[in-house]
C-alpha cells in the first residue's frame, strides 16, 4: 500500500501567517524595506541608532528602524541589512549577548532564519533575538537567548511604504 503524505498549499500557509501578523519566510521580498516589530505591548521596533547595541524603539520612521533582507550563504538564510547603517545585524561577541550592526563578513553571526511563527534565529547559535529581561521601556537592549516561546522572541515585518 502506497504512502500519501498531503502538503499544506503555500498559499495557505501565506494566508495563514497574513491572518496572524506574524512574520513568514514566504512573503519577505528581498530588497523592500521592514520594520522588525514587536507588538507587545506597547508596539517597539528594532532600531540601529547606536551602532554597538540594538535597541528596542517606538516607531518614527527615522531609517535606523528600517531593515531589508537579503539572500545569505544557504537558502533560508537571510542577512538583516540597516537601511541608515548600511550595515548587518550581527552577532559576534563571545562574552556577550548583545546584537549590533557591522560590516558584512559573510559569518554566520550575520545570517538569520526567519520563523513564521514570529522567531528570528541566529544561523550560527541557533538562539533568538531576544528582548532583554523582559523590559518593554523604550531604549532597551536585544540580544540573543535561548528559545522561550515568549512574546519578547516573537517579531512582525511590517513592509514600510
Amino acid at each position: 500500500m502506497a504512502s500519501h503524505q498531503r502538503s499544506v498549499p503555500l498559499t495557505l500557509v501565506v494566508l495563514f501567517a497574513t491572518l496572524c501578523h506574524i512574520a513568514s519566510p514566504y512573503r519577505i521580498l528581498y530588497n523592500k524595506l521592514y520594520v522588525i516589530r514587536n507588538s507587545w505591548p506597547n508596539d517597539l521596533v528594532l532600531d540601529a541608532t547606536n551602532q554597538s547595541q540594538i535597541t528596542i524603539q517606538p516607531f518614527s520612521g527615522l531609517k535606523t528602524q528600517l531593515w531589508k533582507f537579503e539572500a545569505g550563504t544557504e537558502p533560508g538564510l537571510f542577512y538583516i541589512v540597516n537601511e541608515y547603517q548600511g550595515k548587518v545585524l550581527d552577532y559576534n561577541r563571545p562574552n556577550s549577548r548583545a546584537l549590533r550592526v557591522a560590516d558584512r563578513d559573510n559569518s554566520k553571526d550575520q545570517q538569520w532564519i526567519i520563523s513564521f511563527t514570529g522567531k528570528i534565529t541566529n544561523a550560527r547559535t541557533k538562539k533568538n533575538v531576544d528582548i532583554w529581561r523582559r523590559d518593554y521601556s523604550p531604549g532597551t537592549k536585544v540580544g540573543l537567548w535561548s528559545g522561550t516561546g515568549y512574546r519578547i522572541q516573537k517579531f512582525a515585518l511590517d513592509e514600510s511604504s
